[in-house]
């Protein structure tokens, strides 16, 4: 008999792949891989999304598409008519997504090391006003836009990354000498 591997490897890719058209909304190309032993897959993963797919379905032949799923279109097309019907199956599958992933980080550990984790961060973590703050600006088209303006490289210093208020003034002035006038000149002044 052949011996067969402890893990299973998942791979996918998420943007845009194409490098002779690349859109410029969304200029970012994700290939990620997900490794899980299969004895975590057969005894957690697989009955954890069964029983979520039973619940919304009644049957387990759905193939959870992120795309289908943001845009409530195909097999996800229920979740439009009802808004707490869509944040109840959101908040089940983020759950089924947290229990899968927890599952799988303290898979090869001693159970004290989840015990202990499940101690410190059972009670669940409040967001903070920095919390609201990064996730801002992580939005991706405003973190791509720092990145491709504000952030510089010198062989002599390293990264500059330009402050808030700097970014905000140049922002202001590009705002600002980009108006036109009637008779086709640029605006000029200070930038408020």
């Amino acid at each position: 008999m052949t011996d067969f591997a402890d893990y299973i490897v998942f791979v996918d890719e998420s943007g845009d792949q194409s490098l002779s058209s690349i859109d410029p909304e969304f200029p970012v190309f994700c290939l990620s891989f997900c490794i899980v032993a299969k004895a975590d897959y057969i005894g957690a993963v697989v009955p954890a999304v069964q029983v979520f797919k039973f619940k919304y379905w009644g049957h387990d032949a759905v193939i959870l598409h992120e795309h289908e799923i943001r845009k409530t279109i195909g097999d996800f097309a229920f979740l439009r008519a009802d808004r707490g019907l869509r944040e109840a199956f959101m908040s089940d599958l983020s759950h089924l997504m947290s229990a899968a992933h927890r599952s799988a980080i303290f898979a090869d550990r001693p159970r004290w090391v989840l015990e202990d984790f499940d101690r410190q961060h059972g009670a669940g973590v409040l967001v903070t006003e920095q919390d609201r703050l990064l996730v801002s600006l992580l939005r991706p088209n405003r973190f791509m836009d720092f990145v491709r303006r504000f952030l510089f490289f010198d062989k002599h210093t390293g990264k500059i990354a330009a402050r808030y208020q700097q970014v905000q003034g140049v922002k202001a002035i590009i705002t600002q000498v980009s108006k036109i006038r009637p008779d086709g000149s640029r605006e000029g002044g200070q930038a408020r």
